[in-house]
């Protein structure tokens, strides 16, 4: 069994990921062309942040949430303003009233919450979207294990970029397997940063 699987799975040629990616774009319903593959979410989130934080751009990250979205950040020198939850809710207006006054270039978000687990209000999500100007990252690591689909505001609207993963639910942590969900041209310029070797056969 072991060896019927290296020949079928693993070559001297890096793989394509063609069918996994029309797979992923059926199953979060958008387009190929809206897909891009990473190792793990994490992953994802350095690709997103070598492609778009310079540096002394500032990102804003609501907390408490995940440490990564800082850690990037910071990788990259940009400048971190934090926002604090109310009661560990996520409100639309107090986040845009901070991004206006620093000039905020992109906001990280994380839904379902990590690590409060509590879901970002769909109308609020909507309402930030909607009104900001700059990229809204959203991490949707937990989302599977929900209703909750961000991909679906892609096709509206061209400054969110959904990331997700393969660790969590679907119990794959260890074969490091994510991807983005964005617009045509923001897949297309975070490939421009990414290398083409992140993903290994066997994942």
């Amino acid at each position: 069994k072991i060896k019927k699987l290296s020949a079928k799975t693993v070559s001297h040629y890096y793989p394509e990921n063609k069918k996994l990616i029309r797979l992923i774009a059926e199953y979060v319903k958008v387009t190929k062309e809206n897909i891009l593959i990473g190792d793990g979410c994490d992953g994802c989130l350095e690709m997103i942040a070598k492609t778009f934080i310079s540096k002394n751009d500032n990102v804003l990250i609501p907390i408490p949430t995940f440490h990564r979205y800082e850690f990037h950040t910071k990788l990259m020198g940009g400048k971190c303003i934090f926002v604090p939850m109310n009661n560990f809710s996520f409100n639309a207006d107090s986040i845009l009233k901070e991004a206006k006054k620093y000039n905020v270039k992109i906001i990280f978000l994380c839904n379902p919450n990590n690590p409060t687990g509590i879901e970002i209000d769909k109308k609020e999500k909507i309402k930030l979207i909607e009104n900001f100007s700059g990229l809204v990252v959203v991490d949707e690591a937990l989302a599977d294990i929900t209703t909750i689909n961000g991909s679906n505001l892609i096709k509206e609207n061209n400054n969110i970029i959904v990331v997700r993963s393969f660790s969590k639910s679907f119990g794959l942590a260890s074969l490091r397997i994510g991807y983005v969900v964005a617009n045509q041209n923001i897949i297309k310029t975070i490939r421009k940063v990414s290398s083409p070797f992140k993903v290994n056969g066997i994942a």
